[in-house]
């Protein structure tokens, strides 16, 4: 970045990118895991992921939903932000493979999961910028030392 203001609006960007993203997730999360905005909870993400013939579905159900719910959480406060981008973005490609394949277009096709995994593939690779937790937490901290005579 060259000027203090490109950082800061950069910084800004992707805080707006993570808290849209956390929205999007904390949604379906909390409909896989507890029903909440009118979901059908763990039972019928386990009987849903059961027709798809997932591996583990009961066990595959929790943590898609861990996934989704908790990693929109830690995206919307920007910490373990690369993991859980990470985590999201290969759940979405699950999500491609297996639900979102027959078309593109909206309802049933890919491009709403394929935007949704490639940001988070984009924020693992990028990083949660300066407004997070992990650059509250994780910066690298300089020591800056005084030459005592």
């Amino acid at each position: 970045m060259n000027t203090k203001s490109e950082r800061a609006l950069f910084d800004l960007g992707l805080f707006l990118i993570r808290l849209v993203l956390a929205a999007v997730f904390i949604f379906h999360g909390g409909q896989k895991l507890f029903g909440l905005f009118e979901g059908h909870g763990l039972q019928a993400t386990t009987k849903f992921m059961e027709g798809l013939n997932i591996p583990m579905p009961a066990v595959s159900a929790v943590v898609v939903g861990i996934v989704e719910f908790f990693g929109g959480i830690a995206l919307a406060m920007g910490l373990l932000t690369r993991l859980f981008a990470f985590m999201i973005a290969f759940d979405m490609t699950i999500a491609i493979l297996k639900v979102h394949h027959g078309s593109f277009g909206l309802p049933s096709g890919m491009e709403f999961v394929l935007m949704l995994g490639v940001t988070s593939l984009g924020l693992a690779l990028i990083g949660p910028g300066r407004i997070s937790l992990d650059h509250a937490i994780f910066r690298k901290r300089t020591v800056t030392t005084t030459a005592t005579a």
